[in-house]
């Protein structure tokens, strides 16, 4: 997408009809993650986003609308690693991050690199460094045909204690 100002009219469309509000880091993650693709081919991914999906789209699943266009495991990946290091940045290691249901991301934030643990020690000057190294444990997990579980996060199991 070239169209500056397109871009940001459909950004702010969506955002408002999802209840959703979205950080200058996350404009700036869809803005290259789109920027690939033609004004035409992005405004038909988010005319058919406002009408087909319940759910703010992350920018892997704009790509998805864009006909014709399928999202490699590489993107996904990278798309999942920014999203998780601005996370971190406007919310620090205390709260972990909405996943959208991604197994894989979330194994690895969960054994590999314990969010909180994570969070906590990782130098900003380090993150570029881990991004890359997130995206290859991304990939080579999508290789594998290992079950990966999605355990219920720490709050979730205290209230189930509490319940039982």
């Amino acid at each position: 997408m070239k169209d500056k100002k397109l871009f940001q009219e459909y950004m702010t469309a969506v955002s408002e009809l999802f209840d959703r509000e979205i950080s200058k880091t996350s404009i700036q993650i869809y803005w290259q993650t789109l920027s690939q693709y033609t004004d035409e081919q992005c405004k038909v991914a988010f005319d058919m986003a406002i009408r087909t999906l319940k759910f703010f789209p992350k920018p892997a699943e704009l790509i998805e609308l864009i006909p014709g266009e399928v999202v490699s495991v590489e993107d996904k990946a990278l798309v999942m690693a920014h999203e998780i290091a601005a996370h971190l940045k406007a919310y620090g290691a205390g709260k972990f991050p909405d996943l959208h249901g991604d197994k894989i991301a979330y194994h690895l934030m969960t054994r590999r690199w314990p969010y909180r643990e994570w969070g906590s020690q990782v130098l900003d000057s380090e993150m570029h460094w881990w991004v890359k190294e997130f995206s290859e444990a991304y990939r080579s997990y999508s290789e594998t045909d290992l079950p990966l579980k999605i355990e219920a996060p720490d709050a979730v199991l205290k209230l189930a204690e509490g319940i039982g």
